[in-house]
């Protein structure tokens, strides 16, 4: 009763944003007490239900546990639940469609947000997060949180030699770049140039392009395969030197 009435399934069509919204925001987005008993698995299930996990590479992973360390499923499951960091490491996953997102989330909103915590007997969502859920969903349907089609969120991690790093099981550990964090890294950054030094236009100019071409280095070591890792930034010097040997 807390939400829109559901849309038809033939009415929710396949939409794509150049804009997309950040999951870990949207599942924030609905504020619900902190201490609430029901915490960790609404949160766990909103995961879930955002991003599902390549089924093919999970299955391996899977396996693998299961003949290294002999776990159980239970097991493995339990630790999916309460250690997501290291399946997070070194497998995909995918915001699906509009068509195939929009089901999974509102069933997370409809079996978790009535939950009822047994200290305070109030449910887990009140009326500001039962809005804030309402919303989601409509921009589901409007395409802002599915990943675009064609359009690669992940790399592999490469090591001091440019070769791809593997965890201990010898699965490629990934690097993913959805989200803000790349960006939100450098608020501090400028905080701290231009929020207590009074800075002219030039020096501003050389900063920024300093910072940039920072950036844009440690971007290459991370992602490129082979990129030299020399020890600092100064690209020019290398290329002085290897001319002078030339």
């Amino acid at each position: 009763p807390h939400l829109d009435d559901s849309p038809r399934p033939e009415a929710i069509k396949d939409r794509f944003s150049a804009v997309l919204g950040d999951a870990f925001h949207v599942i924030d987005r609905p504020k619900i007490p902190i201490r609430a008993e029901h915490k960790k698995l609404y949160k766990v299930a909103f995961r879930d239900a955002l991003l599902a996990w390549d089924p093919d590479k999970l299955k391996e992973v899977r396996a693998a546990i299961k003949e290294k360390d002999k776990k159980t499923d239970k097991e493995i499951d339990m630790d999916i639940y309460f250690n997501p960091e290291f399946w997070k490491a070194c497998i995909r996953r995918r915001i699906l469609p509009p068509r195939l997102l929009y089901w999974p989330v509102r069933a997370v909103f409809v079996i978790c947000g009535s939950m009822v915590d047994l200290a305070t007997k109030r449910p887990l969502f009140n009326k500001r997060a039962w809005k804030k859920a309402n919303n989601i969903l409509k921009e589901i349907m409007m395409g802002y949180y599915s990943d675009p089609p064609g359009f690669a969120f992940y790399s592999t991690k490469l090591d001091k030699r440019g070769e791809p790093m593997v965890n201990t099981y010898g699965f490629e550990l990934l690097s993913c770049n959805r989200g803000t964090n790349d960006v939100e890294s450098i608020h501090k950054t400028l905080l701290s140039i231009f929020g207590t030094w009074h800075i002219g236009v030039e020096m501003s100019d050389c900063l920024l392009r300093e910072r940039r071409h920072r950036h844009n280095h440690r971007c290459s070591e991370l992602r490129r395969y082979g990129f030299p890792r020399i020890g600092h930034y100064d690209t020019w010097l290398v290329d002085a030197i290897q001319l002078i040997v030339q």
